[in-house]
Order: structure tokens, then sequence, then C-alpha cells
């Protein structure tokens, strides 16, 4: 089956006049393009992420380590 002939059989299917038919699915076309590039984009957003060294990210500290320091330098 082509092209026009699935447009042709939606068109009968749906009661739609085939240039709305048609308009419809380059409209899906251009979305699934958008999805593609995004999806791309955000790839390459989480390679670099992963890539970047973690500055701002501490180790775990207990909430009890503020009064063992405290403690540790009285003695």
């Amino acid at each position: 089956m082509t092209r026009d002939e699935a447009i042709d059989n939606l068109s009968v299917a749906f009661g739609e006049c085939r240039d709305v038919i048609k308009r419809q699915a380059e409209a899906i076309k251009r979305m699934s393009e958008d999805v593609d590039k995004y999806s791309e984009a955000l790839r390459k957003f989480k390679v670099l992420a992963k890539s970047l060294p973690r500055q701002d990210r501490k180790p775990y500290e207990s909430p009890y380590a503020k009064f063992d320091k405290i403690n540790r330098k009285r003695k």
C-alpha cells in the first residue's frame, strides 16, 4: 500500500478530506522530528553532566559531627 492509498483509506474511514489527512500526517512527522532532536539534546546534556566534577556534593556528615568536633577541640 502506498502513502496515497493509505491517505485515501483514512479519508474514507474518518470522513475527512484528503488534504486534512495529509496535513495531519505532516504535522505528526514534524512532531516526531522535534522529539528526536529533544532526546538527542537531552542525551548530550546527561553526558555533559556526568563529566563535570562534583564539587558541590559533600559526603554524608552526621548531624552530631559538629558536637564531635567541639568535643575533640576541648580535649
